[in-house]
């Protein structure tokens, strides 16, 4: 069972995004998910511990709960998940 909300209801969240490279900066992740299709409320948070995932305010166009994303970093496929 399921809510059903008009488009326009649809709200910012909060997400958190493991699997990033730690050399990744809160720019290069904010370009990235905007290429993505992310409408970002706010700049990434950077994790606070070096095992820890990136904190993401906003919403994506396709109005999933889970993502999941493989690219290529520094030449190795790598799988980037966002969970509310």
């Amino acid at each position: 069972m399921g809510y059903q909300v008009a488009d326009d209801f649809i709200q910012d969240r909060t997400f958190a995004l493991w699997g990033t490279p730690p050399v990744s900066g809160p720019g290069a992740l904010e370009t990235w998910l905007r290429e993505m299709g992310w409408t970002l409320a706010s700049r990434p948070t950077p994790p606070k511990s070096r095992t820890g995932p990136w904190r993401i305010h906003g919403r994506c166009q396709d109005k999933m709960d889970t993502y999941a994303n493989e690219t290529e970093i520094d030449g190795k496929l790598k799988r980037l998940t966002l969970v509310p």
